[in-house]
């Protein structure tokens, strides 16, 4: 009977696994060679104020600071990151997205985040160089727009880390670099 159990049960029995091996080594890995990056969390259930319905957008970045131009409310998390490389523009990129005849595609740059982050669709990231005296945001170096996120997991089904693609996200850059300087809403978490 107990054979029949272990074959039918779905997923780990966390009292009898214990935490892989290969997650100690990600979350050693990220933080020696990792960055940090400003997470932006769209809440995509609740509209902000500058949302106009009629037009079905937001008012824009330079009439909206507070949303960044999103029309949606925002969470602004501070996390470690890796793997920041772009992916070739045709072979593993036309897995993900499809393109109108005789377009170009775009390249998709890979993103590691621990387990903490549960990234989502259409979030933001922005890369950014970080001023060493007040912890803040100094430069924008890129901003990314996330379209598509795997849980990578071991064999027993422990979820180890997030590998996400994303391209250039369409913000103003010079409005959002000038925005993260004085902005005081990111939380810290790694």
């Amino acid at each position: 009977m107990t054979q029949l159990r272990a074959r039918t049960r779905i997923g780990p029995d966390p009292l009898a696994v214990d935490m892989p091996e290969l997650v100690h080594e990600f979350e050693q890995m990220i933080e020696s060679i990792g960055s940090h990056v400003v997470y932006v969390r769209l809440d995509k259930r609740r509209k902000h104020d500058c949302w106009d319905s009629v037009r079905q957008q937001s008012a824009g970045l330079d009439l909206c600071p507070e949303c960044y131009g999103m029309g949606f409310e925002i969470a602004m998390e501070r996390h470690l990151a890796r793997n920041w490389f772009p992916s070739p523009g045709g072979a593993q990129s036309q897995a993900y997205t499809q393109t109108w005849p005789g377009m170009l595609m775009d390249a998709y740059t890979v993103v590691a985040f621990k387990p903490v982050v549960r990234p989502q669709l259409g979030d933001l990231v922005f890369r950014v160089e970080w001023d060493k005296n007040t912890g803040l945001p100094l430069n924008l170096l890129e901003a990314l727009e996330i379209r598509k996120v795997n849980d990578m997991r071991e064999e027993q089904g422990y979820l180890v880390y997030y590998q996400c693609y994303a391209t250039v996200s369409g913000v103003n850059r010079v409005v959002v670099e000038d925005l993260l300087r004085k902005e005081t809403r990111i939380r810290v978490i790694d």
